[in-house]
């Protein structure tokens, strides 16, 4: 929000509240340890948030959305980012207060994983009515400043090499959350590497969030949150693992490849893409040097064989556990062939916003109720997911 925008938040102010918040006191919240933000489309304002964020703790001091326009998500949107903002300025806890007799701002609270947790008596002065005082613990995960090394460009890939605070320990299929410069949020990746102090980061720039990463230059601080979600389990007994990877599902397959490797279970990785620059050769050789059988497949027919990784699929799986992550289309039709009595885990690309399961965007309905693919994954089991991705 800007001292520009509030004649147009003052308009909603006053259609909202009997007792409107004044230009002075939005004024007073535009600087830290206020923040404040307005949710625009087409340059019409339709609707704000209003918060401060003391040491550890947040409190939201107004929210609201024009009249017209409640009742379409707007509001959650807001308060999700709000949420989003405040774990990625390390706060432990959010606060709010609410009118008792607001159901629908209630609900939509609790929604968000808000608790009621106490009561203020006559907090409301035009009508003597009590406030419910809710809060939200936030997950506490390792928050890090890392320093970049390196941006390695491979055709359309990019490595991104930090080096961390601490050494970290992780399991493949993991990610992290990474600030974008010039961007309000993190980004959530996939743990391509991560040795010692030495994290590495496989992107391809396409959206503003990921361009803005692969500009970074040496030496320069990000913040990190890591390591974040469930990864891959190992395969049972003597099983051999199968790797499907559809084109930037490989960064998340890439370091199970090598795990499995040392561990001396045999490992057959099936890597597609629309064409050759998706392969670059220092890849390649990482993997076959570790005696990982790799089969290519290009939509194109550059290298490889031609065709999509769905149609070179084998016929027998027996003795033997499945890795796959890639596109969602390329995801139903593996679940759709591989029989049900092999056992497979998926990776989902699934849209995360505050990567620790505060702020619900990235909702799966599988087997056994709603899960979040942040918290609950993202790697799953084939059961866990039932038909989700129909």
């Amino acid at each position: 929000m800007a001292e520009e925008d509030l004649p147009q938040v003052l308009a909603i102010e006053k259609a909202s509240f009997t007792t409107p918040w004044g230009r002075w006191a939005f004024l007073v919240e535009l600087k830290p340890p206020g923040y404040a933000f307005v949710y625009e489309e087409e340059g019409r304002i339709l609707g704000y948030a209003v918060m401060r964020i003391v040491e550890d703790e947040g409190h939201l001091m107004n929210l609201s959305v024009a009249p017209p326009w409640r009742k379409r998500g707007i509001g959650s949107d807001l308060l999700r980012f709000c949420i989003e903002f405040c774990l990625h300025k390390g706060v432990s806890s959010l606060w709010l207060e609410v009118r008792e007799s607001n159901e629908a701002a209630i609900s939509l609270y609790q929604k968000m994983g808000f608790a009621v947790k106490g009561r203020r008596k006559s907090y409301y002065q035009d009508t003597g009515e009590d406030a419910l005082l809710m809060g939200l613990s936030l997950p506490r995960k390792i928050l890090q400043e890392a320093k970049v090394k390196a941006v390695r460009t491979m055709g359309p890939l990019c490595i991104l090499e930090l080096s961390l605070q601490s050494e970290i320990p992780f399991e493949p299929g993991q990610f992290v959350m990474i600030e974008a410069p010039g961007r309000p949020l993190m980004r959530p990746l996939s743990i391509f590497g991560l040795e010692k102090k030495m994290l590495k980061l496989l992107l391809r720039p396409v959206g503003t969030g990921t361009r803005a990463l692969v500009e970074v230059h040496t030496g320069q601080t990000l913040r990190v949150l890591l390591p974040l979600g469930k990864g891959y389990p190992m395969p049972q007994g003597r099983q051999k693992a199968w790797l499907l990877a559809g084109g930037m599902g490989i960064a998340s397959l890439f370091p199970l490849a090598l795990k499995l490797s040392r561990k001396g279970i045999p490992v057959r990785l099936l890597w597609g893409a629309r064409n050759s620059s998706w392969f670059p050769a220092p890849l390649l050789w990482q993997l076959t040097e570790k005696s990982i059988s790799l089969e290519l497949i290009t939509e194109d027919g550059s290298m490889g064989r031609k065709g999509l990784i769905t149609e070179v699929l084998p016929k027998e799986w027996e003795n033997a556990t499945v890795y796959a992550c890639g596109p969602k289309e390329m995801m139903k039709r593996i679940l759709s062939i591989i029989p049900p009595h092999v056992k497979v885990y998926v990776s989902l690309e699934e849209r995360m916003a505050c990567g620790v399961g505060a702020c619900q965007a990235c909702v799966l309905s599988g087997r056994g109720g709603n899960k979040l693919v942040c918290r609950d994954g993202p790697v799953f089991e084939r059961e866990e997911i039932g038909d989700s991705l129909s």
